[in-house]
């Protein structure tokens, strides 16, 4: 894999078609390369959210962790084959 690029799992989402809600999309993903793609974010919520605390770590050495974020709107990403 190129540097800096990524690919996210996405429980739901939802496409924005014309400005409006479209269609409710579950277990996708999307990818690109990080800058790229935060160029690109052009909408964040208010609805920041945390759903998967827990510890990540070996040998006693355990640091907290977790999973989520605000909604984004990111504009001309290719989502689970579609774009």
């Amino acid at each position: 894999m190129p540097k800096g690029q990524f690919t996210c799992n996405v429980e739901e989402g939802w496409l924005v078609e014309n400005g409006k809600l479209g269609a409710h999309l579950r277990d996708v993903s999307f990818g690109g390369t990080t800058l790229d793609v935060l160029t690109r974010v052009d909408g964040v919520g208010n609805d920041l959210e945390f759903k998967l605390p827990g510890t990540c770590g070996k040998g006693g050495q355990g640091m907290a962790v977790d999973a989520g974020g605000p909604s984004l709107r990111i504009r001309d990403v290719v989502v689970g084959g579609f774009r």
